[in-house]
């Protein structure tokens, strides 16, 4: 049989066959990867981490220190990189399954949610432990801060509420009840707002800190499960990943109306935004990365190419744009990969 007529034949079973979101992707984008010539992402480094080949959660850099905190949710493990050193400096234990995590350089502590026992744990960075576990909700995920109450705000992800936790006494205070299934969660400066994802319900939520109530809820027609998303305080946008139909929103927080939407990777889950090049980096749990150029009135796809499997959570450099990602499985270990955008 000729080689190529096999090779094709091959293909296109996989893709008939290929239920599952990662292999389906992956052979996709093998056939018909998109190229462009004025953005380009150059590896720089792998770091060897530690733990098992298990799932990573979401990533926090807390720009005074220069510190990466990384989730390693299968390990119950958070890494802790040396930005500058380009080493790791800490593997600090977590309870059960550390997922969502932010570095409050103002307080010197990183909170962590970790999901599989619903707490938020909070870490000491002048000594890199753990000093205390708040109750949460079931399965607590996303975490954003408003510092004018130093209050933070939890993503509950499998029972609805998103907690409101008191970061200078650290007590939870109450729910804010949102629906079904919740995502991430993102303080708004400029509006005085708290934003968040119904993903049972394929809205946008707007939350008032100063009453803990919900303002409004928008619609999100097609989309479908609304998760990770994140806010650019210079465009007024917020770019809604949604999981379930592999798109991006661009939802204006001015007019509170989507302007635009385009593809990406299948089932998105981490977003990161490089506000000094203004890219927006989306990753996906299929392993691609999509990224967009951001200006106002113009959110334009650049590239969008394979990774590696389950490359979902991604982290920026503002400094010096670097971009991390860790991978949970490379030649049977778990590392943290640095790229760089040329």
């Amino acid at each position: 049989m000729n080689i190529k007529f096999f090779i094709i034949i091959v293909f296109f079973a996989l893709l008939v066959i290929g239920e599952q979101f990662s292999f389906r992707s992956i052979v996709l984008h093998i056939i018909d990867k998109p190229t462009n010539k004025s953005f380009h992402l150059q590896k720089i480094k792998d770091i060897p981490l530690t733990g098992g080949t298990e799932s990573f959660g979401y990533q926090s850099i807390d720009v005074n220190t220069s510190l990466l905190y990384i989730s390693h949710k299968g390990s119950n493990i958070v890494h802790v990189f040396d930005i500058k050193k380009q080493k790791v400096i800490a593997n600090i234990p977590i309870t059960t399954q550390p997922n969502g995590i932010m570095a409050i350089p103002s307080l010197s502590k990183v909170f962590v949610s970790a999901e599989g026992s619903n707490q938020v744990g909070i870490i000491d960075e002048n000594t890199l432990h753990v000093t205390k576990y708040i109750p949460a909700g079931k399965s607590p995920t996303g975490i954003a801060f408003y510092p004018q109450t130093g209050e933070l705000y939890i993503s509950n992800e499998n029972n609805g509420p998103v907690s409101v936790i008191n970061t200078l006494t650290n007590k939870y205070l109450t729910n804010i009840s949102v629906g079904h299934e919740v995502g991430e969660t993102h303080n708004y400066d400029r509006q005085d707002r708290i934003y968040t994802t119904a993903q049972g319900e394929n809205k946008f939520i707007e939350i008032n800190p100063a009453t803990n109530k919900i303002v409004k809820q928008y619609a999100l027609p097609d989309c479908s499960k609304p998760h990770g998303f994140l806010i650019d305080p210079e465009t007024h946008y917020a770019f809604i990943a949604c999981d379930g139909n592999n798109v991006m929103l661009v939802f204006d927080l001015d007019s509170k109306k989507i302007i635009s939407s385009d593809t990406v990777g299948a089932n998105p889950d981490g977003l990161a935004y490089d506000e000094g090049f203004h890219y927006l980096y989306i990753a996906a749990q299929s392993g691609i990365l999509t990224v967009f150029s951001v200006q106002k009135g113009n959110v334009k796809k650049i590239f969008e190419s394979f990774i590696a499997p389950y490359a979902h959570t991604i982290a920026v450099n503002q400094v010096n744009h670097d971009v991390y990602l860790p991978l949970e499985n490379v030649k049977g270990k778990p590392i943290l990969r640095i790229y760089k955008p040329i």
